[in-house]
């Protein structure tokens, strides 16, 4: 918490608003710093063919722990003073892996039907909600399409999100693509310079014609000029900026001041970004 106090306390007098994004990886689970391999939980017993992760199915008692934290976890950020929360519904973790029917083969309240497999979304949101209080924004970032062949594709997320739309929470959706499960799904998750500039528009812009609340999106929009021709097409509300802010966090204010041709653009090279983190070495 001293932590993100220290980022709050630093971004907001500057009229920039802090988020942080809760996160379970269900199955997702890669070695330890040690070494081991440690249990890993999922709706059901299916493996993951990435990490080669043979999961054990989650009992009920742990899927109230699990609710239990996002609560709590949400009310640490709350004493913080940070401004919203984002739960991650995407990327083939463990939110995500309760809304596939390929993953989740529960028979019981958590799974069976569309509705039992929203069951523990549901109730993430809502206790992300207890915990945050009534002033802090709460999103949902999910993966309008897996793309992957035991992923989620667009239509189903439509479904989510019609249904989500109707309640009060979330407050906005946020798209990307891409599932961590999977070799060819996973390189959505920082997508290279293979894939076009904003190629996950067209994504969002099919969800926000379902749904009333803000849509996000983010996945190769490395320039404000990208950005605001998404923006312009009605594709999204906002854009995220990841790696094109790790290569200039000057960007914005180029921007602002009309500076366009000073901005270095993040080319997807993913070499000191997500390469860097993956060895454990600072990013740059």
């Amino acid at each position: 918490m001293p932590g993100y106090k220290k980022l709050a306390d630093a971004c907001n007098p500057r009229g920039c608003l802090v988020f942080a994004q809760l996160t379970h990886p269900g199955r997702e689970m890669a070695l330890a710093s040690d070494g081991s391999r440690p249990v890993a939980y999922a709706p059901s017993a299916v493996p993951n063919e990435r990490f080669h992760v043979m999961p054990r199915a989650l009992p009920n008692e742990l899927i109230s722990e699990i609710t239990d934290g996002f609560e709590q976890s949400a009310a640490h950020l709350r004493q913080a003073g940070l401004d919203g929360v984002e739960l991650v519904a995407s990327h083939g973790y463990l939110l995500g892996q309760f809304l596939n029917p390929k993953v989740n083969l529960r028979s019981d309240g958590y799974g069976g039907t569309f509705e039992g497999r929203l069951r523990l979304l549901r109730e993430a949101i809502e206790a992300t909600r207890r915990g945050a209080g009534e002033d802090m924004i709460i999103g949902l970032r999910l993966s309008g399409d897996e793309k992957d062949f035991a992923g989620m594709g667009l239509d189903r997320v439509l479904e989510i999100c019609s249904a989500l739309d109707g309640v009060s929470d979330p407050d906005y959706f946020n798209i990307t693509a891409g599932t961590s499960a999977g070799l060819v799904g996973s390189t959505h998750i920082v997508p290279s310079m293979a894939y076009e500039l904003g190629y996950t528009a067209p994504i969002s812009a099919s969800i926000k014609t379902r749904v009333s609340k803000p849509v996000f999106v983010a996945g190769r929009i490395n320039q404000p000029q990208i950005a605001e021709k998404i923006l312009e097409m009605g594709q999204a509300d906002m854009c995220g900026m990841t790696r094109a802010l790790i290569s200039d966090p000057e960007m914005p204010l180029k921007a602002r001041c009309g500076d366009l041709e000073d901005i270095r653009a993040c080319v997807a090279c993913n070499q000191a970004c997500i390469e860097h983190m993956l060895q454990a070495c600072p990013i740059s």
